[in-house]
């Protein structure tokens, strides 16, 4: 070994002209704060050169009108206005659909906003930061333009497949034309620092190109391709996050895990326990199921192993319920291996390519007969057969091309492990964090332990954030990196995962006096009041105070919702006792709360006599504690969209 006593170092600078890069910014309470002091050395500095968010750091939150509607409008030739922390990237035909998941999110006092896909592609040329002009080039520049103005985008949604909302690829070997090697990932929109065109050519994101890996914004995307796939995911995201289990919140802290072939000899134990037990003091009832030859573990076997099956894991996902799934397996986008005869079909590393070597689980029950010649033929082993529907998990994969963005390797009408898992199916979960081509067997269950690293830290509880922190925590070899742009996050980045059994508001309460509104949690300090407006979104009345225990608000019109949030705490919502759509004609797009509903001209004294219109374009939704009146002078145009939920 060689002692140096010292050392020098020159720096070369390059003028990077594309981008005029912003101070860090600390843009609200502590989270960000900490997520930034996890991943740098020199803490002390963070304040120096951190530019404060006035108003946002000290207090509530008042939204204007603009930022509260559904669908945003152009600002002009050149560029689309957002002011909201969240955003959603859809098509103009799927974008009703998302009213729901939107006005939750709303609700619970995220800041949201819908662009259509048609108005970014009219707006922008392309990306200015890597001077790439096609969609998914426009589709990073308003990103990236949604960050630096207005309230700053922290989280995006990408509601749809390739043929809805662009993707992009890393071609991670240089010049190479191997599909394993062309990545999608989604790094692209939540990073606005990387160059992925510095060579000029047309292989983007290649290992001469400058990627960075700290992304700016936390990007989830949701696979969905009809309304009723969106649909599906906002039932799951709405039951994870409100009404887990229906009340029967234990099964929160229960994971169940899968290894297989060498990934269950790789490290003692196997990478499942490794993970197990980091994740113990979030999930205390483990169950991981190993490949089972002669009634022994054998990842090798000289013939297909005993147990599981694939039929075997989906039962036991039924029939006892979890909060996190996770496969430590081989896979492929129909499916992932949970039983191999030799390690993966291989004997002495030679592949045998032995027809029904494998049990698996499979995308839709019985795919294995239809696309697989190494599955063995089972039936009810797919995750349409999941019935978890009041119990939706989370599921970490770190198997590989489950979940490719661009219908990589599947058949023609095929989809991949994780668009059945969140959005095709009733039962599953609303995310599925997940590799688009390949994972490493000794890379990446570690960057399994960095996400789990950041959720039972407390860095951060939100998966999209936990996702991409782990990412920047990981190493920087080529494998790494590797990982870094193939693991992705099917579902919504803001959803906070449990970890503890959830408690409940029992003692909230809400008074009025005058115009002012006093919301008590009942002593439960650190939450977040949201208090808005009911029958117009929150356009005219939006106020949201963190970390508080109680609050007046000032000069709230009726009708208005109250909701409560905490981190392990099941939301408390007030919605108004009576709601009244009388002499009013609307044109837009409403998600509306309340117990009882009267419409028509004459269902009140409170207002003016005049029918109460839904205009040809518009989209409304009654979402109902009780019952639903609809009474004389009540009227839906041809064209017009109404709902009773």
């Amino acid at each position: 070994m060689e002692q140096y006593e010292s050392i020098s170092f020159t720096l070369n600078y390059v003028d990077n002209t594309k981008k005029l890069k912003k101070q860090v910014e600390i843009k609200d309470d502590t989270k960000h704060k900490k997520i930034l002091e996890s991943i740098i050395d020199n803490k002390s500095d963070l304040e120096k050169y951190a530019v404060s968010m006035s108003g946002e750091d000290l207090g509530g939150t008042t939204i204007p009108l603009e930022s509260v509607v559904t669908t945003v409008k152009t600002s002009g030739e050149g560029g689309i206005s957002v002011n909201s922390d969240y955003v959603v990237v859809t098509n103009e035909i799927l974008a009703p659909a998302f009213n729901e998941f939107m006005a939750w999110k709303r609700r619970k006092g995220v800041s949201i906003e819908l662009v259509t896909i048609e108005d970014i592609k009219a707006n922008y040329t392309g990306d200015n930061i890597s001077g790439i002009n096609d969609d998914a080039g426009k589709l990073r520049q308003f990103l990236a333009d949604a960050y630096d103005s207005g309230n700053g985008i922290k989280y995006a949604l990408l509601g749809g497949d390739n043929n809805i909302v662009p993707i992009r690829y890393s071609h991670y070997k240089e010049n190479t034309t191997d599909d394993n090697y062309i990545i999608p990932s989604d790094l692209y929109f939540s990073d606005f620092d990387g160059d992925w065109k510095v060579d000029s050519d047309i292989l983007y994101g290649e290992p001469s190109d400058n990627i960075n890996y700290n992304p700016e914004i936390y990007v989830g995307r949701v696979m969905v391709t009809t309304s009723k796939e969106v649909n599906n995911w906002t039932s799951k995201i709405l039951q994870y996050e409100l009404n887990p289990g229906n009340g029967n919140y234990s099964y929160l802290k229960r994971a169940f895990y899968t290894q297989a072939d060498h990934l269950q000899s790789y490290i003692t134990g196997g990478q499942a326990r490794y993970i197990a037990k980091k994740f113990y003091s979030v999930f205390n009832d483990t169950l991981i199921w190993s490949e089972m030859y002669n009634g022994v573990p054998d990842y090798n076997s000289a013939e297909i192993p005993d147990s599981p099956t694939g039929r075997d894991v989906i039962s036991r996902i039924n029939n006892y319920n979890y909060g996190f799934i996770s496969w430590f397996a081989h896979g492929a986008p129909i499916g992932v291996a949970v039983g191999t005869k030799w390690n993966n079909g291989e004997k002495n590393g030679i592949p045998q390519n032995e027809e029904h070597s494998k049990w698996n689980v499979a995308t839709i029950d019985n795919y294995d007969a239809l696309y697989g010649y190494q599955y063995a033929e089972e039936t009810d082993n797919g995750l349409d057969d999941l019935t978890n529907i009041e119990y939706p998990a989370i599921n970490y994969s770190i198997a590989c091309e489950t979940m490719p963005f661009d219908d990589f390797g599947t058949a023609v009408g095929a989809r991949n492990m994780g668009e059945s898992y969140t959005c095709m199916n009733i039962g599953g979960g609303p995310s599925y964090i997940g590799n688009t081509r390949y994972g490493w067997v000794g890379t990446s269950y570690r960057l399994f332990d960095e996400f789990v690293g950041i959720i039972t830290s407390g860095i951060s509880y939100n998966i999209g954030v936990a996702e991409a922190t782990s990412k920047q925590t990981f190493g920087s070899g080529y494998y790494e990196k590797y990982i870094k742009l193939s693991h992705n996050l099917i579902g919504c980045p803001e959803t906070e995962m449990w970890t503890a059994i959830p408690s409940k508001f029992t003692s909230a309460s809400v008074s009025e006096s005058g115009s002012n509104v006093t919301v008590n949690t009942g002593g439960v300090s650190g939450s977040t009041i949201c208090i808005m407006s009911a029958t117009d979104n929150g356009s005219s009345y939006y106020q949201v105070m963190p970390n508080v225990s109680s609050y007046t608000f000032t000069s709230v019109p009726k009708p208005y919702l109250v909701t409560i949030t905490k981190h392990n705490y099941i939301p408390y919502l007030k919605d108004p006792d009576n709601i009244y759509i009388q002499n009013e004609t609307i044109y837009s797009e409403k998600y509306i709360y309340g117990k009882y509903f009267y419409a028509g001209e004459n269902v009140t004294t409170s207002k003016p006599q005049g029918p109460a219109i839904i205009k040809n374009g518009s989209n409304v939704v009654f979402d109902a504690a009780n019952d639903v009146y609809l009474e004389g002078g009540f009227e839906v145009e041809k064209g017009g969209s109404f709902e009773v939920k």
